[in-house]
């Protein structure tokens, strides 16, 4: 909402814990009838188990920081910048993606497998996806 200046307009806010605060889980921001409705209807949330408390306090803990030294976004979204532009001028298909998480689009499920083994040799985990959860020709390590 914030990226694109429809904060305050929307509906329902979701957030994960697991992208940018280092833990597990999210949670999802709305009027107290939609909240209710999910709480019975979500089969997402109705199957499952409360967050770990050391888990909210470390998220609460990454949130005091951010707003506490604001400079810290400003450095990693300037790294992300570098790391996208990089990626693009080594000729990388990378998508369209403007958050932190830039893929990496192989196109090539045997070439991805071969990229992945090199990079594990190499001491360096990435995750692939492949088809059935995206097209054959837009297999990625991310």
């Amino acid at each position: 909402a914030e990226l694109y200046g429809v904060e305050g307009r929307i509906d329902v806010t979701m957030c994960t814990l697991s992208k940018c605060l280092g833990g597990i889980g999210g949670c999802i921001v709305g009027s107290a009838a939609l909240i209710e409705y999910l709480q019975f209807y979500a089969r997402a949330y109705f199957f499952s188990a409360a967050i770990p408390a050391p888990i909210v306090a470390g998220a609460l803990t990454a949130l005091d920081i951010l707003e506490r030294e604001p400079e810290r976004r400003a450095d990693l979204w300037r790294s992300i910048r570098y790391v996208r532009d990089g990626l693009r001028d080594m000729g990388f298909d990378i998508g369209r993606s403007e958050s932190a998480i830039i893929p990496l689009i192989v196109g090539d499920e045997a070439k991805l497998e071969r990229m992945l083994l090199e990079l594990i040799d190499a001491g360096i985990y990435m995750n692939y996806v492949a088809f059935p959860a995206v097209s054959r020709q837009r297999c990625r390590l991310r």
